[in-house]
């Protein structure tokens, strides 16, 4: 087990503390040197297979072997005519089976989509030898598909200006539509004739409960308990967001109680959701100091976010290309590391986070709007935390030798501090007052973390035990 798994595991024990990230590139592929090249949802498969899946919008859904991460093997490509033609825009997994959200959501600025909203599965038991199930494509509902969300039997899909759509995905082979529900477009205010009326983008959903980030009908929240008649309990746009800038709301993930919804050019808003008939603003993360007029060539475009831990969530960034924020502070998100430059000319879109690999997908966008891009398909990345250090007395220890067969020594002033020693799968073996030394001989070989704690101030050793011959 590698280094950074022990990392992952030890993250919740500094919750509060200082933290920076660090992000390694292991591989990048560009789809096609012909443009339009695009990957909207790379999904590294969260059955921890190396294989990695992604939607591509004209260029289908591609799957690619990844046992070496820094050469990417393409094994399997669907052309969006396995699905009725229509183009591939979101992935998401659960288990064995693979959903894909289908029908464009892309035709020009202030141009509806005239794709229709659909979804095909593939099974993944044997992903090198995966395949299509079944697909469903909506008659009469067009406007393309954003996001699909599964739990249990039902898959719920954001059907952009169509609002909600609901499907019984009980079969993975006959898949039956439910309900059809669009939420008030004329929140936070009625659109005018030549704007953009709310797409349904993105989506959380936990119990009876569906979370929508309704883009310029900023932020839902859904009852489905009843999935033919989804009722809307409440909604919510940031009255300090809504004064300066138009809203974007473009996806959201809960976490306890607490909606985290990144807002295109304004960063990420934090909502607090424990009366879900009444959200309230809990803080707002604004890094590009947003207005109505930096939407176009705006410094930063958020868009997907996934949470490492309660504490920690990895945002996409459009030009800045992935951004490490802290919440464990709701009312005062903080931003903690970054990927990528953001005066260059890439953009991402889609994210994903399996342990300690994250999957960035890049959109070529020769339109230049709202951002100039010229690169498209995918990069993986391997990422790390650090602790902030500013005793003393921690910083003063040192380890040696290392790696030691046995015996590791210590030198520094070590009498004001404790210790934990955490295996290489996370568990503590040991903890107490610092000591001199520590005898390992009896444990397997391998990396062990030691963390050394002085009140508030913290460091991490990495101690590397090699057994003699």
């Amino acid at each position: 087990m590698r280094l950074i798994t022990l990392i992952n595991i030890l993250m919740s024990v500094f919750t509060g503390v200082g933290q920076s990230f660090t992000f390694t590139q292991l591989a990048e592929y560009e789809m096609s040197s012909i443009w339009p090249t695009v990957t909207l949802a790379p999904r590294l498969d969260n059955l921890g297979r190396d294989y990695l899946y992604t939607a591509n919008n004209e260029q289908g859904i591609r799957v690619f072997d990844i046992s070496t991460v820094s050469t990417p093997v393409l094994v399997h490509d669907f052309p969006n005519t396995t699905f009725g033609g229509w183009k591939a825009m979101n992935l998401e997994q659960d288990g064995n089976f693979l959903y894909a959200s289908i029908g464009g959501i892309f035709s020009g600025a202030g141009v509806a989509s005239t794709q229709a909203t659909g979804l095909a599965i593939f099974d993944v038991t044997s992903p090198s030898t995966m395949f299509m199930t079944s697909y469903w494509d909506s008659v009469d509902i067009f406007q393309g598909t954003a996001v699909t969300k599964v739990v249990g039997n039902y898959a719920f899909l954001g059907g952009m200006e169509e609002g909600l759509v609901i499907l019984d995905v009980s079969d993975p082979y006959d898949i039956r539509f439910v309900s059809h529900y669009v939420p008030d477009i004329n929140f936070p205010s009625v659109p005018a004739p030549t704007s953009t009326v709310p797409n349904a983008r993105g989506m959380w959903v936990e119990g009876d409960l569906v979370y929508l980030a309704y883009d310029r009908g900023a932020f839902r929240i859904i009852d489905v308990s009843d999935v033919f008649n989804p009722v809307q309990l409440s909604q919510f746009v940031n009255p300090s967001l809504d004064a300066v800038a138009a809203k974007a709301y473009n996806n959201v993930e809960v976490r306890g109680t607490h909606a985290f919804i990144p807002v295109d050019y304004c960063g990420l808003d934090v909502v607090d959701i424990s009366d879900p008939n009444a959200p309230i603003s809990a803080g707002w993360f604004d890094p590009w100091g947003c207005t109505f007029f930096n939407w176009l060539g705006g410094e930063g475009h958020s868009n997907e976010l996934e949470f490492v831990n309660d504490s920690i969530l990895f945002m996409t960034g459009g030009h800045h290309d992935l951004m490490a924020i802290n919440v464990s502070d709701p009312t005062n998100p903080v931003l903690v590391g970054e990927f990528g430059d953001p005066l260059d000319s890439l953009v991402v879109w889609g994210l994903d986070v399996q342990g300690g690999r994250v999957a960035l997908g890049y959109i070529d966008n020769i339109s230049a709007i709202p951002y100039d891009s010229k690169w498209g398909g995918f990069k993986i990345l391997d990422w790390s935390m650090a602790v902030d250090l500013v005793s003393n007395e921690t910083n003063a220890v040192r380890i040696f030798p290392n790696p030691s067969s046995g015996i590791f020594n210590f030198n520094g002033n070590v009498k004001n501090c404790t210790y934990k020693l955490y295996s290489i799968t996370g568990g503590v073996i040991d903890a107490g007052s610092m000591r001199s030394s520590f005898d390992l001989s009896l444990f397997p070989e391998g990396v062990y973390a030691l963390v050394v704690k002085q009140g508030e101030f913290i460091k991490v050793m990495k101690l590397i035990l090699e057994n003699e011959d």
